[in-house]
């Protein structure tokens, strides 16, 4: 079913009715796995009654371009099934445009399958002497993209223009209420049936139904989420009509992207003003503090940095997420501990993690300007868990030698920046009382880009 389905056009209505053999009215395996598979087609569910003694065993599924007036169940006296009746109205499906996209699915086979690949695989080549730490790291890299090429093949799936019909709190009952809304319409228009009292009533009740199913279909998306500020703000500015998006079309190349951001930091130190000033004037402390070198990590700790990084569904260049490496954990603990150490006592930081997909974010002003949108840029799985324990042994060095300004509130444990709010407004209202001036520096890195 789900290949026929697949070869149809997605811009035909599809009717698809039968004895499934399967009871819709329980909550069997079954019955979850082919509502789903339908429903991912857009077919949506139209009886609900018994069709046959206490088991609701037949069914029709309509497109959700259909409009659903209204179903029932019949005893039609010639077989134990009832018959159903279903009256929906139809529409055109012109006017749209069709796009094909590919992706690979994370799914439990391909997670198996991976699993047992990279099982199967030898470590062996950490160990040898005459390869550096930087050939060692590709190669991991390269062996974990291949099992993943592998376990989760590529998939097509089409993206309409229309998104209309695929409103997801726009529900059956909600159709229902609309063309009744309309039948009730014409009666009183042409026939003068129903007064414009009731009229004016049931269209009052099917727009409170409307609100309400907003309401719900917003606050079931802001629970599911990953991220529930950044939906409750995409939200919003959805509602404001406001997007982050591009408002137009722009004659930026990936290359005028990739060029521009790759200069930047170029461009901010070279507009610095030279001050002619010693920094090391301006070192508080008078005896230098001890040197500093990374100590190797132990496979516990780098199990520790894997389970306490967030989940998350985004996927890296080279394909992976949080959730994939969690699950392989256990097999790539052992030689990534070993490459990291390698790398931490060759002083490098392995090229091949120094990749990221970057995706520009417009912000405001003219489109074609590309200091105009700001980058945001999704890092290796594998350099987060790296940088993670790296950034452990620096944190406890600077903690422990007091190096940190004690200003400084940001990303340090035991601190927030609600502390560094609460001690500029300690500060301010001291001033305040003692007749004193406080003095605020703000910088904006986007304004030194020339």
């Amino acid at each position: 079913m789900e290949e026929i389905l697949t070869q149809l056009s997605t811009n035909r209505q599809i009717i698809l009715a039968g004895d499934f053999n399967v009871s819709f009215n329980t909550l069997d395996v079954n019955t979850s796995k082919l509502c789903d598979l339908l429903a991912s087609f857009g077919l949506e569910r139209t009886i609900f009654e018994p069709t046959r003694g206490d088991s609701c065993l037949d069914n029709v599924f309509l497109s959700s371009a259909m409009e659903l007036c209204g179903s029932q169940v019949c005893d039609i006296g010639i077989s134990d099934h009832k018959g159903q009746l279903v009256k929906f109205l139809g529409c055109e499906t012109t006017g749209f445009t069709q796009n094909k996209k590919m992706y690979r699915p994370v799914t439990q086979r391909g997670l198996f399958m991976l699993h047992s690949r990279l099982s199967e695989i030898s470590w062996d080549f950490i160990t040898v002497d005459s390869t550096s730490g930087e050939q060692k790291f590709s190669h991991f890299m390269d062996i974990l993209q291949e099992a993943y090429t592998y376990s989760f093949p590529k998939k097509t799936y089409v993206v309409r223009s229309d998104q209309g019909n695929n409103i997801s709190w726009f529900n059956t009952e909600l159709r229902a209420m609309r063309e009744h809304l309309r039948f009730l319409r014409e009666l009183k228009g042409q026939y003068g049936f129903v007064s414009d009292q009731y009229y004016k009533n049931y269209k009052n009740l099917y727009r409170n139904k409307i609100r309400k199913a907003k309401i719900n279909a917003n606050d079931n998306l802001v629970k599911s989420s990953s991220n529930p500020a950044k939906t409750i703000w995409d939200i919003i500015n959805k509602k404001r009509g406001k997007s982050n998006k591009c408002p137009g079309s722009s004659d930026l190349s990936p290359d005028d992207f990739n060029n521009f951001f790759c200069n930047i930091a170029g461009n901010i130190v070279n507009h610095i003003p030279d001050v002619h000033l010693d920094p090391v004037n301006n070192i508080d402390f008078l005896v230098p503090p001890p040197l500093f070198s990374f100590s190797e990590v132990t496979f516990n700790e780098v199990r520790d940095v894997i389970d306490n990084l967030k989940n998350k569904n985004s996927k890296d260049i080279f394909g992976f997420n949080l959730k994939i490496v969690k699950c392989i954990k256990n097999i790539i603990l052992i030689p990534l501990t070993r490459l990291i150490n390698i790398c931490l006592r060759e002083n490098i930081f392995p090229t091949v993690l120094k990749r990221a997909s970057v995706t520009p974010i417009f912000k405001n002003g003219n489109v074609d300007s590309p200091e105009n949108y700001r980058p945001i840029s999704l890092l290796p799985v594998i350099s987060k868990i790296f940088e993670k324990c790296m950034a452990l042994r620096l944190v406890t060095f600077f903690e422990a030698n007091e190096l940190f300004s004690q200003y400084q509130f940001g990303f340090r444990q035991g601190k927030s920046t609600v502390m560094g709010v609460l001690n500029l407004i300690s500060s301010i209202i001291d001033a305040f009382h003692g007749g004193g001036y406080n003095t605020v520096l703000f910088c904006d890195l986007r304004h030194l880009i020339v």
